[in-house]
């Protein structure tokens, strides 16, 4: 995922950023990535198992456990608040764009990097396999529209959209099987269902390819990279 890291650092370096909070770090993936850079890191998980996982050796990596929608810190404190691939796990996803707005300082940057399965450009073989989880996605996931109209409702400005990475991993036939994310504790989706569900969604597949040999399994995926500013 350079494509991601080369944007935030783009928006760090060109907006002066100095305090910058994760939202939804992890076990600071992202984070780390920053460290040489002459900023302050704050990253917030509500997973304390993750957060025990983060090398804490740079004074400058402020790390709390806290609620996406209960985030305990100061209004109009961040240069930047940013989160990757997380926001389809928070309990008021709205609720999130208007509190991370508060906490930008009068020209900070809100950046939320994401997926939308509803998307024309959103193919992934695992909805056509495995029952319910293309519709658990649609509920889970915000779209790309939805965002940017929750950011124009708090007041952020010059909302702009692109593509930050791109996954482009299509499979034929049986080398699907190669396909690490189909093992069931490899995503979200598989992980939710119970083994018998999980079994019969594999059983699909595998008759799918005893029946075309050559069959395309696609998977396309497009990161997207909303941001916008409080100015």
């Amino acid at each position: 995922m350079a494509g991601i890291n080369d944007e935030l650092r783009q928006i760090i370096l060109t907006g002066n950023s100095r305090n910058i909070l994760e939202v939804g770090c992890g076990t600071g993936y992202w984070l780390s990535s920053f460290k040489t850079e002459k900023v302050n890191l704050f990253g917030v998980d509500l997973s304390t198992g993750m957060l025990r996982q983060i090398s804490n050796i740079d004074l400058k990596l402020h790390l709390i456990c806290a609620d996406a929608n209960s985030l305990p810190l100061i209004d109009e404190q961040f240069d930047l608040v940013f989160c990757v691939n997380a926001i389809h796990q928070f309990r008021d996803k709205k609720g999130f764009i208007k509190s991370a707005a508060q906490l930008l300082k009068p020209d900070g940057i809100l950046a939320v990097v994401g997926l939308d399965p509803g998307h024309k450009d959103h193919k992934w073989y695992i909805y056509d396999f495995f029952n319910g989880i293309y519709d658990k996605d649609l509920k889970r996931f915000p779209s790309f529209d939805d965002i940017q109209n929750w950011m124009k409702d708090c007041g952020l400005k010059k909302i702009r959209v692109n593509i930050a990475d791109k996954i482009r991993n299509d499979r034929t036939g049986k080398d699907v099987f190669n396909d690490s994310f189909l093992l069931k504790n490899q995503s979200s989706q598989l992980a939710s269902l119970t083994d018998q569900e999980y079994s019969a969604g594999i059983e699909k597949i595998k008759e799918a390819v005893e029946k075309d040999p050559e069959l395309l399994f696609p998977v396309r995926m497009n990161f997207v990279l909303i941001k916008a500013s409080k100015m």
